[in-house]
């Protein structure tokens, strides 16, 4: 595809020819809940919370590749909004095997960032760009002489409430970590992940999440991945996107909230292999309210005994479980019938 550029003014900041390396994670799994403590925390004394006050002139590795999942929203109830305006919500949530690439390349003779991407449209705006903003947040708790130059390969659907942009800006922040040897503690990368997006903290570590709060709280949920582990996965995307803003305002017109949920529900559930209760996801009201195909889809596969499927985030993307070849036969033809031939399906794994 294509390459678009943007540029961005830096303080102080060259092209290497790209050397893909092995994709490292800031936190290994079970250290998750450690994160958990800060999320939600806002940066006021930004420059206090750096482990170093000395910044590296040459970061330990110039050239970087991040691998950037999608996630799926395998329950998700909207509890109600707050008092700042956001919403409450509890959610469990697991990454897939649907991925951008991030490459991250740095040099002392650049005097400027820049950003590229596969898609038109997101380097219009750069200084908006999740991805740069990202790197801004990083440079403000750590500074760094030279440039950075970015090329975003996407891969995950724009608009499609499967986590796209949250996971590239994390990755960025997981890269540069990398890159300049681990600068910043954690619970700094946790509270600079937050900052940027509710979304984001989730992608600093792999695997299943109970998601609570705005997003930000987030519990390991392996019970969860043990639980589903051995299904397939088809992403399913029709021609349009929804507007995650208009969503939560619809919801809060529509007073469209789930009561509270306690969490030994959705274990009883588990536990009782309940898949098709287990699947949620209150944003269905508003989006099959403006989309009547997205109605008739999930009606449509979930007639078939043997295929649980549910819309990701506020949509339009979503997702089936399914078990057999047949299955997945079946999901396409249901695709293509209620959302034309323009729609996506593509099998991809839980990671």
């Amino acid at each position: 595809m294509t390459r678009r550029k943007a540029h961005l003014p830096a303080m102080g900041t060259r092209f290497l020819s790209t050397t893909e390396v092995p994709i490292r994670r800031l936190f290994p799994p079970q250290s998750m809940i450690a994160v958990l403590f800060i999320f939600g925390k806002t940066l006021t004394n930004t420059s206090s919370m750096a482990m170093t006050s000395r910044p590296m002139m040459t970061p330990h590795v110039t050239d970087w590749v991040e691998h950037c999942p999608a996630k799926i929203n395998l329950r998700l109830s909207v509890l109600g909004r707050r008092v700042d305006g956001y919403h409450d919500l509890r959610s469990i949530v697991a990454q897939i095997g649907l991925e951008d690439h991030l490459e991250i390349h740095w040099s002392d003779q650049w005097t400027e960032d820049e950003f590229e991407c596969s898609v038109e449209g997101l380097t219009e705006n750069p200084t908006e760009n999740l991805v740069m903003r990202a790197l801004k947040a990083f440079r403000g708790q750590y500074p760094f002489s030279g440039g950075v130059r970015v090329y975003l390969d996407k891969k995950i659907p724009v608009g499609a409430g499967l986590g796209g942009g949250s996971s590239d800006a994390a990755g960025m922040l997981r890269g540069l970590q990398v890159m300049w040897g681990n600068p910043l503690g954690g619970d700094v990368i946790g509270a600079l992940a937050t900052q940027l997006g509710a979304d984001v903290p989730l992608f600093l570590n792999e695997g299943f999440s109970l998601m609570s709060g705005i997003g930000d709280v987030l519990e390991p949920a392996e019970g969860i991945r043990d639980w589903v582990k051995a299904y397939r996965i088809a992403v399913i995307k029709p021609w349009w996107s929804v507007n995650t803003a208009w969503a939560y305002r619809s919801m809060a017109e529509m007073k469209a909230y789930s009561p509270e949920e306690r969490l030994e529900d959705i274990e009883k559930l588990r536990k009782k292999g309940d898949l098709s209760g287990f699947l949620k996801n209150d944003f269905r009201q508003v989006v099959d309210a403006r989309y009547p195909t997205n109605t008739l889809l999930y009606a449509g596969l979930n007639a078939r005994a043997t295929v649980f499927a549910e819309m990701s985030g506020s949509g339009s993307a979503g997702f089936a479980l399914f078990e057999s070849e047949s299955d997945w036969d079946f999901i396409r033809r249901e695709v293509m019938y209620c959302w034309g031939a323009k729609a996506q399906c593509e099998e991809v794994a839980f990671i």
